[in-house]
């Protein structure tokens, strides 16, 4: 499998730089580097099962808006938009709603962010934009994987496809049964859309749903339904963490900010010495 980086964020050697790190953490939230890692689990999963004719472009921005898609796997049986998580506990994927379990009420109740509508928005996105380049491309298949072990998820009739951790090489064993509906050119087309897009191309101009913003913005919305089905809690062991956090962040999260902050400091003061007192 090919794989294309297009994060301005990652070296040409594959690397996340701590001032890299930094600035897209300011950008787009402190979730951001442990959503790459998940995204470098799973692409060293299907490295291993997928060969060449596949193409696997990572963090690729459609033109015209400001959306970053996950991954995008391009392959003669199609394409598909891959989510990589991180996301660590218990989850209920019913229809287009996203469920955490709550330890304290025993019950499912609605999560943040919605996985799944961040995955589907994402997906329409980008069928929209390679549509709109005469690309006649039917669908695209949302997946949502996730990248730890001690996550599970309940499906119940899910919107998108859920693949757990110990399951992502599934997803080339399903590509090896399903029927070729495109050749080289076909892929070669594709990846050209996303990795060198036109100058002139933008999405068409219909509504498109746009992938939750992070952080996502207040607003008042209807009193949650609380989802009282059954759960088999001997399907899976899970072990649950109770993080302290400060602004919504956790402490960890919270260090690693001041961390980068002092290094920035001991860069910007070292500079500064030797403008001022190095001179000859």
């Amino acid at each position: 499998m090919r794989v294309i980086e297009k994060s301005p964020f990652v070296d040409a050697e594959g690397e996340i730089s701590l001032e890299n790190r930094a600035r897209a953490s300011l950008k787009y939230g402190l979730s951001w580097f442990s959503e790459m890692k998940a995204q470098e689990y799973a692409t060293g999963r299907l490295e291993r099962a997928l060969d060449d004719e596949h193409v696997l472009v990572r963090n690729p921005t459609l033109p015209g808006v400001d959306i970053t898609l996950p991954l995008v796997l391009i392959s003669p049986q199609g394409v598909q938009l891959i989510l990589a998580s991180p996301a660590r506990g218990i989850f209920r994927a019913k229809g287009e709603s996203w469920l955490s379990f709550s330890q304290r009420g025993r019950r499912f109740r609605p999560a943040k962010p919605n996985l799944q509508s961040r995955a589907l928005a994402f997906t329409q996105a980008l069928l929209a934009y390679i549509q709109n380049q005469g690309v006649p491309l039917p669908e695209i298949e949302p997946i949502l994987v996730f990248s730890d072990p001690r996550t599970h998820v309940d499906s119940v009739d899910p919107e998108t496809r859920i693949v757990l951790a110990d399951g992502i090489r599934h997803i080339a064993t399903s590509l090896e049964k399903a029927p070729v509906i495109m050749d080289r050119e076909d892929i070669q087309n594709i990846s050209r859309l996303l990795t060198q897009p036109p100058r002139d191309a933008v999405l068409p101009d219909r509504e498109t749903p746009l992938p939750e913003p992070t952080p996502a913005p207040v607003r008042p919305v209807p009193k949650p339904a609380i989802d009282d089905d059954p759960f088999n809690f001997d399907m899976v062991e899970v072990r649950r963490q109770r993080q302290r956090t400060v602004f919504g962040m956790s402490i960890p999260q919270v260090g690693l900010l001041g961390a980068m902050l002092v290094i920035e400091l001991i860069i910007i003061g070292a500079f500064a010495y030797l403008v001022m007192f190095a001179q000859p």
